[in-house]
């Protein structure tokens, strides 16, 4: 076994890679595109080298190895046991991810498409083309990650552990040998059955998913399944909001109307009163609703539905509220059996806020045909 070291992220050093490569053998039976790269930075502040740093690697290097490669390849393989190519893709790639790692979930989608045009290219030229898609394992990069969060990550796990360095060998062993002789497929996912947004491979540890974060900091808090909207029987009625800025909504449901925060994010979860709002960003369809965008309110002026809160003090109420910041649209307003005035929330959501009193005399509601 030989290791010959090279920076795949430059054209130059891939083709001398190739070149060392098939110097001693003119057959290349396996190329597996393992090198990558991420990047974690906020949108505001993500800089053009993050771009280039990141697809050079994730995506470039792997086509231009595969064009050099390619005669060695076609060398290598017969129709019943064909040249294998493995690229290492991303589970970050296939779900939307929680950190701002635009460069690298964007270059991973872009090698599974890559690995799909590939494939079908070169399949009949008796080359396999195949990707995989790992969520969390152990490596240099996941260590200081999995020493603080490990616990978490693991609990958030069907399987209860996160992937060992033989699943993800096993993975690339099978499509390498005779069982795997007839794929021609892309992204296998390696992720132990977990849903939702992997573990991007990170420094410093910033590569945990904010659900595993969260949901370790609500176990060690104490809290209870009373403190979540999860019934032991029966059903409870929550309230979804699709939200521009999570934290923003999230100050707003905890500070103006005293909400408790069981979790921060993904989704983030206030207990009010005696329900819950469970609040997200908008996202495009999914496999349990193919056909629905969620955004929030485009338009203020038009609503079709909207929450409604019931206080013993609508004065009181309105009062503190403005105070914290809150936008009404009016003061509160007798309606004969209530008093009634409705507030925004950051994403213009419309909040109506009422105190029952005609109504607890048999009054009815004043209708807006009467004076």
């Amino acid at each position: 076994m030989r290791a010959i070291p090279a920076d795949l992220s430059r054209h130059d050093e891939c083709r001398r890679l190739s070149d060392l490569v098939t110097a001693a053998s003119e057959r290349l039976d396996i190329l597996v595109n393992n090198a990558g790269a991420m990047w974690d930075e906020p949108l505001a502040t993500f800089p053009d080298a993050a771009w280039d740093t990141v697809v050079d690697l994730n995506l470039k290097s792997p086509f231009w190895l595969v064009r050099a490669l390619l005669p060695a390849l076609r060398r290598a393989g017969t129709a019943d046991d064909p040249a294998r190519m493995i690229n290492i893709g991303s589970i970050a790639a296939i779900h939307i991810p929680q950190w701002p790692n635009y460069s690298y979930s964007s270059s991973k989608a872009a090698l599974h498409q890559l690995t799909r045009v590939l494939a079908k290219e070169l399949g009949p030229q008796h080359v396999t083309v195949n990707a995989v898609a790992p969520g969390p394992f152990p490596s240099t990069m996941m260590a200081a990650t999995l020493d603080e969060f490990g616990e978490a990550i693991t609990a958030s796990a069907p399987l209860r552990r996160i992937g060992r360095d033989d699943d993800m060998a096993g993975v690339g062993v099978f499509l390498a040998s005779r069982a795997g002789a007839y794929l021609l497929v892309a992204p296998w996912q390696s992720r132990g059955g977990m849903e939702g947004t992997p573990v991007p491979v990170g420094d410093a540890g910033r590569g945990l998913p904010p659900y595993a974060r969260r949901m370790s900091d609500f176990i060690a808090a104490g809290a209870t399944a009373d403190d979540l909207p999860a019934p032991a029987e029966g059903l409870l009625l929550t309230h979804f909001l699709t939200v521009g800025d999570v934290a923003r909504s999230r100050a707003f449901y905890a500070d103006v109307l005293g909400g408790q925060v069981v979790l921060e994010e993904n989704p983030c979860i206030i207990k009010v009163a005696n329900s819950w709002i469970i609040m997200n960003p908008g996202g495009g369809p999914t496999d349990d609703k193919p056909d629905v965008v969620l955004r929030p309110p485009e338009d203020r002026h038009t609503v079709s539905s909207f929450l409604n809160v019931r206080v013993a003090d609508i004065h009181g109420f309105y009062a503190a509220a403005r105070a914290k910041g809150a936008e009404f649209l009016t003061t509160p307003i007798d309606r004969r059996a209530e008093l009634r005035c409705y507030m925004r929330d950051p994403d213009n959501y419309l909040i109506e806020v009422g105190q029952s009193t005609g109504l607890l005399k048999g009054i009815l509601a004043r209708t807006d045909t009467e004076a």
